[in-house]
């Protein structure tokens, strides 16, 4: 019994970490799509470059240059 428990612990964790991921691929996708709207002209950075902010650790810099 002890087991499942466990298990299921793990499942639900393993839920929320999928749940946060799909939630910042949506939230990159519109910092994306919201740069490709910016002319080239007006903006800093290719759009592409916000993908880097899935890097552990270089991401608390990336936000604050994004």
């Amino acid at each position: 019994m002890e087991i499942f428990d466990s298990m299921g612990e793990g499942l639900i964790a393993i839920f929320f970490l999928l749940s946060f991921l799909a939630v910042l691929i949506f939230f990159i996708l519109t910092q994306q799509w919201t740069l490709q709207a910016v002319s080239p002209e007006n903006r800093k950075m290719v759009p592409g470059n916000v993908w880097l902010q899935l890097i552990p650790i270089f991401n608390f810099y990336w936000q604050f240059v994004l």
